[in-house]
């Protein structure tokens, strides 16, 4: 009893929290000391699994002392280099003085030698320009003397055919395909522009409005199908009608091959006097059909 009460001071000592390491085991049923290795109770027969065996302690690593440092290596330092020898002294040349030039003849050569070329190039445009005015006065003249020669023509055959048909009956009246064609129609990429004809100088076309005509082999014929139309022959007598008037104003038209097709293409125009200077004013550009004869307006095309 002694011992045991010294050993219980001593457990609470050593184990403050209660915890007591001891190997003795006791049934759970009947609270029976146990061998520690005991699967069942020896008083009562209760089994019970094994106590898990504790784990290995873990092992203990001694301590590794730490290795020795070398101490610093200290290299000397090298001896400073030797100082070099001064440079060997060279005379400075003082340099002669530049003597500037004046930019003045230069610039006195370059307006000389620019004003010649001037004179030169105006010369050879002037002459090209003079030639070509020429040679246009030269056109005009040619075409203002051609065109007074058929009308005097085309006035004098008219006079002539009026003091004829007195004494000549219908049937002596010679038809319009064995007339000589009185308009000329200008060829395809002609340079020169096409004849201006006053619309009374075309002869008269027995043509109806719609009718089919045939081929067309001249100028004549083509512009008497356009003048056979009915809005044509309104705006024809509207003309006539402002002449009445005293107003000075012609109904004109000049007849062209188109390239290509070889159709005839009849621009029929105004020429208007009454305002200084004139002009003129266009009213409409027909298609005569070389083959048929048919009329086409091609104003808004």
């Amino acid at each position: 009893m002694l011992a045991a009460a010294n050993i219980r001071p001593l457990q609470a000592i050593l184990f403050p929290e209660g915890i007591i390491m001891s190997d003795a085991r006791q049934c759970p049923n009947c609270k029976s000391e146990l061998a520690p290795e005991a699967t069942f109770c020896s008083r009562c027969g209760q089994r019970f699994e094994a106590p898990a065996a504790a784990a290995p302690p873990p092992p203990v690593i001694p301590a590794v002392p730490p290795a020795p440092v070398a101490p610093p290596v200290v290299t000397p330092a090298p001896p400073p280099p030797a100082p070099a020898p001064p440079p060997p002294s060279v005379p400075v040349v003082a340099p002669s003085p530049v003597r500037k030039s004046s930019p003045w003849p230069a610039i006195l050569i370059g307006c000389g030698v620019l004003f010649v070329l001037v004179l030169i190039v105006g010369g050879v445009v002037g002459t090209h320009l003079v030639k070509k005015a020429k040679a246009e006065l030269a056109k005009l003249e040619t075409e203002t003397s051609t065109t007074q020669s058929k009308t005097d023509t085309t006035a004098k055959t008219d006079d002539g055919n009026e003091g004829k048909s007195e004494g000549k009956t219908d049937d002596e009246t010679p038809s319009p395909s064995d007339q000589k064609p009185v308009i000329e129609v200008s060829p395809p990429g002609s340079k020169l522009p096409p004849i201006a004809y006053r619309c009374d100088q075309v002869p008269p076309l027995d043509v109806k409005e719609g009718e089919e005509f045939g081929a067309v082999s001249n100028g004549d014929q083509a512009a008497g199908l356009v003048l056979a139309q009915a809005d044509v022959q309104d705006w024809v007598k509207q003309i006539e009608q402002a002449r009445a008037e005293g107003k000075k104003r012609t109904a004109m038209l000049t007849v062209e091959t188109i390239p290509g097709s070889g159709n005839y293409l009849v621009h029929l125009f105004e020429n208007v006097e009454d305002d200084d200077p004139g002009h003129t004013a266009t009213y409409g550009w027909f298609k005569v059909d070389k083959d048929s004869g048919a009329v086409s307006n091609q104003t808004n095309e």
